[in-house]
């Protein structure tokens, strides 16, 4: 899926606080800055390459992962592997073009999550169905280590990651390749939970979730291709709610925290435009 990504930046006025950071057609990066408050209009401020410019190295489609690491914004994706055919990079490619590790060239999923003081990208490996492995890359240290080693994982899946900085520990929602159900694998636990009012989620589902005041949001698209949002408090996720936005399940669902509440982007079925919803009743 085309790659949807958002950071807030605090340093930045509340009218452009959040950077929805995309991949484009000729293999490049760009970003977007929109509305961080729960009301108000977006700007239409993008710094983009254009449709002349160099090609670039960015996998379209795949994914993006965004994070703040020592106060940097930094933007992860899927990268392009000199001479070969078989194999792409895991990279990160903002503000530095710095490869982390391989995979096979039909994984394209990636996804990041921080604590601030260190940052963790998770992504996966496997060249068919029955050897889809999550592995995890520790950008303090530079190292990658197998995680969930289990056969459970969609070959396709996305991955949507979060840091719970109240138990300091680090979440990975993925889907399961015969359900289609949502699961979420707590990586410093080694231990999965399975979100059993997800079983409406259709096959190959973006995922964007936030955490903020203990509580974490999660959204994925149903059969139907509506948003849907389930939340985890006190440590148990809690049934679905359909939200009334139809999205194209070829883009990757971005969500983060601003103003008190979760701001969620997306591409609308059928348009070429990105949408920016905000999920006012999220917290109600």
């Amino acid at each position: 899926m085309t790659g949807l990504a958002a950071l807030v930046v605090a340093a930045a006025p509340m009218n452009e606080r959040i950077h929805v950071h995309y991949n484009t057609a000729n293999l490049n990066l760009s970003v977007r800055l929109m509305n961080g408050e729960k009301d108000g209009d977006d700007l239409t401020k993008v710094y983009s390459s254009k449709s002349d410019s160099t090609q670039g190295i960015i996998v379209n489609p795949s994914q993006l992962g965004t994070s703040l690491l020592l106060g940097m914004n930094m933007v992860v994706g899927v990268t392009k592997k000199k001479d070969s055919t078989t194999e792409n990079e895991i990279s990160i490619v903002s503000p530095v073009y710095c490869p982390l590790d391989f995979t096979e060239i039909d994984n394209t999923a990636v996804t990041v999550c921080s604590s601030g003081k260190n940052a963790w990208v998770y992504y996966l490996k496997g060249a068919d169905a029955s050897s889809i492995k999550l592995y995890e890359y520790t950008l303090s240290d530079f190292s990658a280590t197998k995680k969930a080693d289990n056969d459970e994982i969609l070959k396709g899946s996305s991955l949507a990651a979060y840091y719970d900085t109240d138990k300091e520990k680090r979440y990975v929602v993925y889907q399961a390749k015969d359900s289609n159900d949502l699961w979420e694998y707590c990586v410093d636990d080694d231990s999965t939970t399975h979100l059993q009012n997800s079983n409406n989620a259709v096959k190959a589902t973006p995922l964007g979730v936030v955490y903020s005041d203990k509580k974490a949001y999660l959204y994925y698209l149903s059969s139907s291709k509506k948003i849907e949002r389930i939340k985890k408090e006190s440590g148990s996720w809690g049934s679905s709610t359909a939200l009334d936005k139809e999205a194209d399940s070829a883009y990757q669902l971005s969500v983060v925290w601003s103003d008190a509440i979760p701001h969620v982007f997306y591409m609308p079925k059928g348009s070429t435009d990105m949408a920016h919803f905000r999920d006012t009743k999220a917290t109600s």
